[in-house]
């Protein structure tokens, strides 16, 4: 197998798990592209791949925000998780905590 053809298969994966670990699956896949007793010196390190694949993941992020003016996607925060969203001056902050956090 060749290393582009990995490369390939780690950039397409990391789009699909935007927030898993880019390391955890560059060695996701060299794992089922390689057997485990076989050695493949053509492949290049995890660290390298996770690299590579990191830098494609990077321009799917979404830009962060300059403004205060950013709304709350609220189906993404666990229930009674946001317990305020408070603005003090120019500073907006959020005050999250589980239900024994919060006591």
């Amino acid at each position: 197998m060749q290393r582009a053809g990995v490369v390939i298969r780690v950039k397409k994966r990391l789009v699909k798990d935007m927030f898993k670990s880019v390391a955890e699956i560059a060695e996701n896949v060299i794992r089922k592209q390689v057997k485990a007793t076989k050695l493949c010196p053509v492949l290049s390190s995890v660290n390298n791949l996770a690299c590579a694949a990191d830098k494609k993941r990077h321009g799917t992020r979404p830009h962060q925000s300059k403004d205060l003016d950013v709304e709350l996607q609220q189906e993404h925060v666990p229930e009674n998780f946001l317990r305020g969203d408070v603005q003090v001056g120019s500073r907006r902050h959020l005050v999250l905590a589980t239900h024994s956090d919060g006591q």
